[in-house]
């Protein structure tokens, strides 16, 4: 006897990566401890400054949609060589760090250049973000321009 012939598997279209907008520093949703400023970066307008320990930038509802972001993009300047370190956290400054950046001095307060975090936890869905600053000294350490999340 013929055996009847087998319906093709139900094959299903993997979701489309999310484009991410450029995060403008100076617009995020709270800013703490931390002032704009004219930028002499590309693309003119403005960034952030005057960053040093405790402060804190925080963008509400970001959607990363279904396929995780697991990289970074900061724009960032510093004319010290105290240095220090950005954190990224989830829905709560006090959740555990799903990436860092280590800020070294670029040669000027307005000398830009665009660093790579890779996050340790790969981010899907909608969350509010929060950018948390720690100096190797008690002093300004850092100027950011723009984020932006990939794939």
């Amino acid at each position: 006897r013929a055996s009847s012939p087998s319906a093709a598997p139900a094959t299903s279209i993997p979701p489309s990566p999310t484009v991410y907008p450029t995060l403008q520093a100076e617009a995020a949703d709270a800013l703490t401890g931390i002032q704009a400023q004219d930028t002499s970066d590309e693309g003119g307008g403005q960034n952030v400054g005057f960053i040093a320990t405790g402060d804190s930038m925080r963008f509400d509802n970001l959607d990363f949609g279904p396929v995780a972001a697991t990289k970074l993009l900061v724009r960032v300047s510093a004319g010290t060589a105290d240095g220090g370190r950005m954190e990224v956290h989830l829905d709560d400054p006090a959740q555990p760090v799903v990436g860092t950046l280590t800020v070294d001095d670029t040669g000027g307060w307005q000398n830009w250049q665009t660093d790579e975090v890779t996050l340790t936890t790969p981010v899907t869905g909608k969350h509010t973000v929060f950018f948390t600053f720690t100096g190797n000294k008690d002093s300004e350490f850092v100027n950011v321009n723009w984020l932006q999340f990939e794939h």
